[in-house]
C-alpha cells in the first residue's frame, strides 16, 4: 500500500511538471529586420528637412477677416492637413457682392444700348446701301455701333473684375498638405499681397546639400541614398538625387545636391536634420541592430543572433551563426549567416535557447 501511493505521487508529480511545461508562455521578444543599405563612407553630410513642395498663400485683394476655417471647435492650425480647394480664410464679402451687382446692373444697360445701336447700324447699313442715306449719316451711325460695343466689352470686363474680386475673397488652398503658418485672424484688415498662411505638401520631402567638386562628378540624378535622423534613432529612409545644381555656389564653391525622401507615413518634419549617406560606390550590403548579436559561448569567438522563424504552430528562436564587418551608427554590417527580410532578436536575445517558442513584437 505504501508504495502504492508512492507510485501515486510520483505520477501526479510528473504530470504537473508536464502540465507546466505545456502551460509555459513563449518568451516575449522584439525583433527588427535584416535590411540592405548603401556601405557607409565619407560621403556623408548633413541638412534640414524642407516641404517638397511649399506655398506661401496671400490675398489678391485687399478687406476685413471676416472667418477662419474652423475644425473640431478651434481655427485651423499649424500641423492640420487641408485638401486643394478647401477654403481656409474668407474676406468680408459684401463690399464685394455690391460691386458685382452695380457692375451687372452697368452691363445690362451697356447691353441695351448696343442693341439699339446694332438695330440703327444694320438699318442705316441697308439704307445707304439703297443710296437712300448719306455718308455723314452712315459714319454717324457707325460711330455709335462702335462706341456702344465698346462700353458693352468694358461693361463685361467690370463684371469678371467683380465675380473674381468676390471670388477671392475667399482664399483656397492650391494644394494638399500641411498648414506650416497662419498668418492671420479674424478682424484683421488684409491689403493686398498680405500673407495669410503656408502650406506645405510633406508627404515627400526633401533635403538640400553641398558637396565639393570632386564628389558632384561622382553623382547622377536618380541615384540612391539614404537618410538618418536623430529625431527617428534606429531607421534609415530610402531616398533618391532629384536635383544637382551644375554651378558652384559662388562663395561655398560648393554644388547644391536635391534628395527626395518619401513620406507617407509623415515621421519625418520639415526642420529636422537630418544624415544624408550617399555611398560613393553604390555597393550594398546587410546590417542589423548591434543589439542582435551575442556570444552564445563564453569559450566560444564566434558571434551568432537568434532568427525568430516562423512555423506552423508560431514563431520560434534559431540560433544562427553570423560574420560582421564594419559599423555604421548602431548598425553592424553582417557579411555571412543572414538574408535580407530576416527578423532578427534585438530583445530577449539573452534569455532565448534555439529552438524555443517566442512571442514577436516588431
Amino acid at each position: 500500500m505504501k508504495r502504492a501511493m508512492i507510485l501515486i505521487c510520483a505520477a501526479l508529480a510528473a504530470a504537473s511538471c508536464s502540465g507546466k511545461e505545456r502551460a509555459a508562455a513563449p518568451l516575449a521578444v522584439t525583433v527588427e529586420p535584416v535590411v540592405s543599405a548603401l556601405k557607409a563612407g565619407e560621403l556623408s553630410y548633413t541638412a534640414n528637412i524642407i516641404p517638397a513642395e511649399r506655398v506661401d498663400l496671400a490675398f489678391r485683394i485687399g478687406g476685413y477677416v471676416d472667418s477662419v476655417l474652423m475644425r473640431g471647435g478651434r481655427k485651423i492650425q499649424e500641423g492640420d492637413s487641408v485638401s486643394k480647394g478647401t477654403v481656409l480664410v474668407t474676406l468680408r464679402g459684401r463690399d464685394y457682392m455690391d460691386k458685382l451687382t452695380q457692375a451687372r446692373g452697368a452691363l445690362g444697360e451697356a447691353q441695351a444700348y448696343f442693341d439699339c445701336a446694332d438695330k440703327d447700324y444694320l438699318r442705316a447699313s441697308r439704307l445707304y446701301g439703297k443710296n437712300s442715306l448719306t455718308k455723314p449719316e452712315m459714319d454717324g451711325a457707325t460711330a455709335k455701333f462702335k462706341a456702344a460695343k465698346s462700353k458693352l466689352e468694358a461693361a463685361r470686363a467690370l463684371v469678371s473684375d467683380a465675380e473674381l474680386a468676390l471670388s477671392d475673397s475667399r482664399l483656397k488652398a492650391p494644394i494638399s498638405g500641411s498648414i506650416l503658418a497662419r498668418l492671420i485672424e479674424p478682424g484683421d484688415l488684409a491689403g493686398p499681397g498680405s500673407p495669410a498662411f503656408v502650406i506645405g505638401d510633406i508627404s515627400s520631402v526633401k533635403a538640400v546639400f553641398g558637396v565639393p567638386d570632386g564628389v558632384v562628378k561622382k553623382l547622377k540624378i536618380g541615384q540612391e541614398a539614404e537618410v538618418k535622423l536623430d529625431a527617428v534613432p534606429g531607421r534609415v529612409f530610402k531616398a533618391g538625387i532629384a536635383r544637382i545644381n551644375p554651378a558652384a555656389d559662388s562663395r561655398g564653391r560648393v554644388f547644391d545636391v536635391e534628395v527626395r525622401i518619401p513620406n507617407a507615413g509623415l515621421e519625418i518634419k520639415p526642420g529636422m536634420a537630418v544624415s544624408v549617406v550617399l555611398g560613393g560606390d553604390g555597393e550594398k550590403s546587410l546590417y542589423i541592430p548591434v543589439s542582435a548579436v551575442t556570444k552564445p559561448d563564453r569559450g566560444q569567438q564566434w558571434l551568432a543572433v537568434y532568427v525568430a522563424e516562423k512555423t506552423p504552430e508560431g514563431y520560434i528562436a534559431r540560433l544562427r551563426r553570423v560574420e560582421t564587418g564594419g559599423f555604421s551608427g548602431n548598425r553592424v554590417e553582417v557579411l555571412s549567416g543572414l538574408k535580407e527580410g530576416e527578423k532578427v532578436i534585438i530583445k530577449g536575445a539573452n534569455l532565448a535557447v534555439d529552438g524555443q517558442a517566442v512571442s514577436v513584437a516588431e
